[in-house]
This record gives C-alpha cells, structure tokens and sequence, in this order.
C-alpha cells in the first residue's frame, strides 16, 4: 500500500497574523493600522482555519470508507499484513543471534568476558522481543479505540486535524512504519516515532454541556433576569464546571454542538488554554444571560396573555352569545369555565393530532417527552428508511443508525437527549401526545372563544311549557 503524508497548515509562521484576528474578534484592535492588521490577519486566519478543516474533514472520510469497507465482526489483526515480512525477517535474525549467543555462553566459564558478553546479547534480543509484542498489542489496541471513536461521534470538533489525519492514517495501514531492529519498537516515521508520543485525541464532554443546559433551563424557569451578583454566581458556577472537566471540557464547549451548531464558532488553534477558557466563559455568560431575559419576558407575556384573557373574555363571551341568540343568564362559574377549557383542550388536540396521524409530525416539535424537548419526530416507515434517515440528520452515530429496528407504523421521537420508539395508535401513548402538543403551544390554561361557543350551541334546550289554570 502507498504510504503518504499530509501536510497540516501550521499557524506558527503567521503567528502575529493570527493575533490580529484573534484581537479583531473581541473588538480590541482600533485605528487604522491595526484596522489593516486584523483585516489581513482575520483573511489569513480564515484561510489557516479552512485548510484544517479540510484535514479533518478528509480523516472523516477517509476512515468512513475504511469501516465501510469492513466486513462485519472482523478482528484488527495484532500484525499488520505489510509488517509481516519485515517482522519474520527480525525474527529470523534475531533467534540466529540470540542462538549464537547462547552457545558462546555454555561454552564459555561464568566468570569469562565471553560469557558476559554473550548474556548480555541474550538479554538484548528477549527485550527486542518483548518490545515488539508489547507495540504490537498496543498498536491494535489503537487501532480499535481510534475506530470506535470514529464510530460514535465522540471526538470533539476542538481536536487538532493533524491528530485526527495521523490517526486515520495509523489505523488505515497508510503510514510508513518499520520495525527498529536494534530495539524492536515500531517507528512510525522517518523521525523515529514511537507509540509512546502519537498525538492525542480531544473528546466531546457531555457531563459538562449537560451541566450547561441544565443551568440554562433553570435559569430560564425562573423567570427572573440576571442581576450583577447573579451573574457573577453564573460565572463561577461555568468556571467550576471546565475546571472539572478540563481542557477538553474547555475545547467542547468552545466548539461542539451541544448547545449552539457549530459550538461557539471559535478557532482554538488561535488561543492559549487561559484565553480559550476566558472566551468560552465570557461567551457563555452571555449566552445565559440571554436565556435569563427570555424567561423573564415569557413570564411577563404569560402574566398579561391570562390577565388579558380574564378580562377579554367575559365580554367577548357575553356579545358572541347574545349574537347568537343563547341565554346569558348568569356568568360562568370556575368548575363550568375549567370544563369548557377541557374540552375546548381536546378538540384542538384533536386537530393537532389528525395532523400528526396523517404523516406529518411537525406538530410535535418543541413538545415535551419524558420530560425532554422534541427536536424531531417521523413515522418509522417501510425498512425504516424514514426513521434512519431522521437519526442521520440528528446526528446519532452509524451504529445507532444501522442497528435500528421497528415496526413501520411505529413512530421515531428525537429528543434533545435521547430518541424514542412509540406505537401512536395506543390510546394511552395518543393522548400524551396531544396532551404535549397543546401544553407546548398554548399552555396548560389553552383555550378558544369559538370552542367554547361550540359547547355552548351543543346543549339542549328545553321547550317553553305554559301553564294554564
């Protein structure tokens, strides 16, 4: 197999280019000259940035085709096929040496120079042996965990391109290794590389996202905007969550999609590990800050849309009935106001729900499912084509996607943690589903004039009976 290299843009040349950019972002360059200098720096960086996300994009590639290509439950040989020959080779040289050595030392008296001399041959050539077995083992070891990390997802956009390249290329058999004869350990380049120094992979940190998105849900049920003390709690309370997690927990966060596509749309290779960090908690301060003040503002608009209904309603009620010639004796009291609600609830679930039932699930985004939001629903169709293509979209890994199964009259729901298969013709399953549908859209008090005019026409009347004496 052809060996090749790839070469990945370093960003050390450019090294006050990038500074520009960098200080262009945060809105610190001013006046002309730096004006110019973070222009040309911030086009450089873009560039730099584009030319590694390309390597990254290649390794993707380059090792979905290879997992592909594999047959199912195939076993990582611990000898790759084209070390082979050149393995026997030190084998065969090695036992001869080895043998060589052993017959000077019978020969030979304990205390001679010989004797010494052939047992530390001996000794040489078990170490080399035992080099060789241990980088073996450790390089299909390598090879498995790189493979799985492809397979899931679960390297962070935050990895540097040139560890993903070298990786993929490790485990693909594209990289020009041999054997040192003298110490039996791999090299894995002309610089005498070994398995002991390869680059490192970053990984996606769920627990802190997941901490993330749990500050930004109670932040937001609160209801309450963030003052200056608050804030500085939020700060410390994301400052102690990277803390945790560490630097890969800093890179997530900076650039994976856990919470916003994309991440936070920073380069990492432009920052040293103290000015990401600051970055990722002055951005994500901001963020929740952001998500304090739409909470704040639903539970104003929540507040007037009942305060409003309360008074709307009972003169839009009185007028639309009198129009319609019904009596309007009496005003409405709470168990018959909250029983008009009720049903006026399960007529517009209804609607939803024919929607929902004819194929076309939107109406369930944004609802609430096992206490998760839904980001994504679908029936499961014929072979699941549907369903698969929907958990593709949403980014699962191509083990979940291939591994799915279920009926095609089933139904797929992606949440924003997790997926889930329900049968929507079980009654229990079809009206928690509405009853989401509704809550998600109007809230738990959803109602409308025309429904509850609807009820009002369906009641019997009566007939006037004169008495006579």
């Amino acid at each position: 197999m052809a060996k090749q290299k790839t070469n990945i843009p370093s960003s050390a040349g450019d090294a006050n280019l990038i500074k520009g950019a960098k200080f262009a972002a945060q809105g610190y360059v001013g006046g002309s000259g730096g004006d110019f200098m973070a222009e040309y720096g911030m086009k450089r960086a873009q560039e730099i940035k584009a030319q590694r996300q390309a390597v990254s994009q290649a390794a993707d590639q380059r090792m979905s085709g290879f997992m592909e290509s594999m047959p199912a439950n195939v076993d990582i040989a611990k000898v790759p096929s084209f070390l082979q020959e050149e393995l026997n080779s030190v084998l065969i040289e090695s036992k001869e040496e080895y043998f060589r050595a052993a017959q000077i030392a019978a020969n030979a008296g304990p205390r001679s120079p010989q004797y010494a001399e052939a047992m530390q041959t001996m000794n040489r050539v078990q170490q080399v042996y035992q080099n060789m077995n241990n980088d073996l083992s450790k390089l299909q070891k390598t090879k498995l965990k790189t493979m799985e990390d492809f397979e899931l997802g679960s390297i962070s956009n935050g990895t540097d391109p040139s560890a993903k390249d070298f990786l993929s290329r490790l485990t693909t058999d594209e990289l020009d290794i041999h054997i040192d004869p003298a110490t039996g350990r791999l090299n894995l380049d002309e610089n005498g590389m070994t398995l002991d120094n390869i680059p490192k992979l970053n990984y996606k940190d769920h627990k802190t996202a997941g901490g993330i998105l749990e500050l930004s849900n109670t932040l937001y049920s609160q209801g309450r905007p963030l003052d200056e003390g608050r804030e500085q709690i939020v700060r410390m309370q994301l400052q102690n969550m990277l803390d945790q997690g560490g630097h890969d927990a800093v890179l997530s966060a900076a650039t994976d999609d856990h919470i916003l596509p994309g991440g936070l749309g920073v380069d990492p290779s432009q920052y040293t590990p103290a000015e990401l960090k600051k970055v990722v908690v002055d951005q994500y301060v901001g963020i929740l800050k952001n998500q304090a003040q739409n909470g704040y503002s639903a539970t104003l608009a929540e507040e007037n849309r009942k305060d409003a209904r309360t008074i709307e309603r009972s003169i839009d009620l009185a007028e639309k009935k009198q129009k319609a010639g019904l009596s309007t004796s009496g005003n409405l009291t709470d168990a018959e106001r909250r029983a008009i609600d009720a049903a006026d609830r399960a007529s517009v679930s209804q609607g939803y729900m024919n929607t929902v039932m004819s194929g076309d699930a939107s109406p369930l985004l944004g609802a609430q499912y096992a206490g998760q939001r839904i980001v994504g629903a679908s029936f499961v169709g014929a072979e699941s084509a549907d369903a698969k293509a929907a958990l593709e979209e949403a980014g699962f890994s191509g083990r979940d996607v291939r591994n799915f199964e279920a009926n095609p009259n089933e139904m797929l729901i992606i949440t924003d943690k997790d997926y889930y298969v329900v049968d929507p013709y079980n009654n229990a399953v079809n009206k928690n589903l509405s009853r989401a549908i509704v809550v998600s859209k109007f809230g738990n008090d959803a109602t409308t004039d025309q429904a509850i005019m609807e009820i009002e026409k369906a009641k019997p009347v009566l007939p006037v009976i004169n008495v006579t004496e």
